[in-house]
Parts: C-alpha cells; sequence; structure tokens
C-alpha cells in the first residue's frame, strides 16, 4: 500500500514537473524578450510625446519672446518715455496674466527699475506699489550682471519675482544700450499651463531650468524644488544621455522617465510614468 501511495507521489511529482515546465518557460522568455520590447516601445512613445511637449513650450513661450521684442523695437525708435505712457504700455501687454504676471524695464548702468506694468488682476491690489517699485535695485539679480546677456532674449533660471516675492523665470530683451525689458512668470501658472497638455495615462511632466530645478510640473505640486539625478537608478550612472529613458525614483514610486531639451531654450523636459 505504501509502494503505491509512494508511485502516486511520485507520478503526480512527475506530472506537475510536467505540467509547469512550458509556463516557465514562457514565463522566462517573456522576461527575456517580451519585457524589453515593451519597455523599448514605452521609451519611444515617452520620447515622441517629450519632444512634441518641448516644442508646445518653445512656441508658447516664443509667443511671449515675440510680443516683448516687437515692444522694445517700438520703444526703441520713441524719442522720449513719457512715464504715464509707457508703463501703460506694460500694463496692456500683461494683459490678464496669462503669461506675464509682471513686465519692467530696467537701466543696465545703474541697474534701477524704471518703468513698470503690471496684470489686470494685480493693478488695483498692486498700483499703489507702483512708485515704490520705480527705482528698485536689481544689481543683485544674475540677468543684471553682464551686458553681453542683453544681445537677444535670455531666459532666466528661478527667483523670487521683484513684484509679488514669488517663484518666477523671465525673459529679458533688449531695448536699447542702457535699457533692457524684463516680463515675468510666476512659476505656479506656468505649471498651470503644463498640467493643462494633452497627455495619455499617468504622465507627469516636469520642465527643468539648466540647473535642474523644476520650473514647472503638470502636478502642481513639485515647481520651484531641485530635482535630484543622483536618484537615477541605473547600472552606468555617468553614461547617462538625457535622449535616452531611465529608470527613476519620483515620490517613492519607480518610473520611466525620458528628458529631452526644449527648442531655443536652456530648459528640458522629462515625461515620467509609472
Amino acid at each position: 500500500m505504501k509502494k503505491r501511495s509512494s508511485l502516486n507521489l511520485h507520478l503526480l511529482l512527475r506530472f506537475g514537473l510536467v505540467a509547469t515546465l512550458p509556463v516557465a518557460i514562457i514565463a522566462i522568455l517573456l522576461l527575456a524578450l517580451v519585457l524589453p520590447q515593451l519597455h523599448q516601445y514605452m521609451a519611444h512613445q515617452q520620447k515622441s510625446m517629450a519632444h512634441a511637449v518641448a516644442d508646445q513650450i518653445s512656441a508658447h513661450l516664443s509667443g511671449g519672446e515675440n510680443k516683448l521684442l516687437s515692444l522694445s523695437r517700438f520703444l526703441a525708435k520713441q524719442p522720449e518715455w513719457h512715464p504715464p505712457l509707457v508703463n501703460g504700455l506694460l500694463d496692456s501687454h500683461c494683459g490678464s496674466g496669462k503669461l506675464f504676471e509682471t513686465i519692467y524695464i530696467a537701466s543696465t548702468l545703474d541697474k534701477y527699475i524704471r518703468f513698470i506694468g503690471m496684470a489686470d488682476k494685480q493693478k488695483d491690489s498692486n498700483r499703489l506699489q507702483r512708485e515704490d517699485m520705480q527705482g528698485l535695485d536689481l544689481s543683485s539679480r544674475p540677468f543684471m550682471e553682464s551686458k553681453a546677456d542683453y544681445k537677444g532674449p535670455l531666459w532666466t533660471e528661478t527667483f523670487l519675482s521683484t513684484a509679488s516675492s514669488r517663484l518666477t523665470v523671465a525673459v529679458t530683451v533688449p531695448v536699447t544700450e542702457h535699457y533692457v525689458l524684463i516680463g515675468e512668470i510666476p512659476l505656479k501658472r506656468f505649471s498651470q499651463y503644463i498640467s493643462q497638455l494633452p497627455t495619455q495615462g499617468n504622465i507627469v511632466i516636469l520642465v527643468l531650468d539648466k540647473n535642474d530645478h523644476i520650473v514647472a510640473d503638470s502636478k502642481q505640486l513639485l515647481w520651484g524644488r531641485h530635482f535630484s539625478f543622483p536618484d537615477v537608478v541605473s547600472d552606468h550612472p555617468e553614461k547617462i544621455n538625457p535622449s535616452l529613458s531611465l529608470s527613476l525614483e519620483m515620490g517613492g514610486q519607480r518610473m520611466l522617465g525620458t528628458k529631452v531639451e526644449v527648442p531655443n531654450l536652456r530648459w528640458s523636459v522629462l515625461i515620467a510614468q509609472p
């Protein structure tokens, strides 16, 4: 009886082994062949999406650049600048604040603000501050350090807004040899714009400046922070290529990310998903 039971058990084990062996082989093949291909497919999709987002950001910001360039050319042709007229022009170019919250003209000689315009929502609350801000010293601002920077539009790194003390980025445009036009965009507003871009699935979009500070994020939670690329999980971190997909950790979650440069800017876009 015991021999019969042992034989049945032996046959059962052999049958189980024969039945599970193909399943194990298929699982190994999936891990070895299908998953890398799936990873490659996701990486290709991410790269295409990242380039599309980068192009939209470039177009969005180029519109702001062109608006300030047109204004600077108009001002450069004027023989005199009357404060009410210039401030009114700057106000109108801020408009409702969809892009620029504040636009001002500063001297490259003494680094002082000479004229300032504000978005509609700011003008009523900050109208009394306009006179106080005219004459404000900007000598501590990095974008006021070198005249060489004023040969064309220059996007700054993140800093505290001159008008609202909120985290901001700005574009500087030359007007004349001794004056520069500066338009400020709050990081919060830029993140709102990024969050409205069409995406698929649980995608996170980050816009990074050249120092990897987060200029904007689609979740509107991380802007202003520093994105730490040493946290990137890679077998060869020294060989990380910003145009390739990376395995990284964000908010305690493992994600696949792709980083591409934004055309005509010193910024980059990082697309990540679980």
